[in-house]
């Protein structure tokens, strides 16, 4: 991505490796950037497979939340799909409140997430 880019993206050969910037996803313009990067990765780029290392993200907001649905449905859309890697577990519990821990792929981290995409 460009330097002003929220995004920090890795390729390792089809997989995408996606970093955040900034620790939190909370502010409506900081989200609705990065939902922007990751949608041009799908729908400009024609990224499939992607891993969201979540481990730097520290907070996140219910509109973040609605944005990785609206990725995924992107994703599935296109026959793709995203692994959620490294999340810190008092991160993981906003998921599992919202009942998203059952719509979501996770991973300890990237390299097993890289795994799920090899098996699959």
């Amino acid at each position: 991505m460009t330097s002003d880019s929220s995004l920090i993206i890795e390729q390792q050969q089809d997989i995408s490796i996606v970093k955040f910037a900034q620790p939190t996803l909370l502010d409506t313009f900081h989200i609705t950037k990065v939902s922007q990067e990751l949608f041009d990765l799908v729908e400009k780029k024609n990224i499939t497979k992607i891993v969201l290392d979540l481990a730097s993200i520290k907070m996140i907001s219910s509109q973040a939340l609605g944005a990785l649905l609206s990725l995924q449905k992107k994703l599935s859309e296109n026959n793709g799909k995203f692994v959620i890697a490294g999340i810190d577990p008092r991160l993981y519990r906003v998921f599992k409140i919202t009942s998203l821990q059952e719509v979501f792929a996770f991973s300890d981290d990237v390299e097993s997430a890289l795994q799920l995409f090899n098996e699959s």
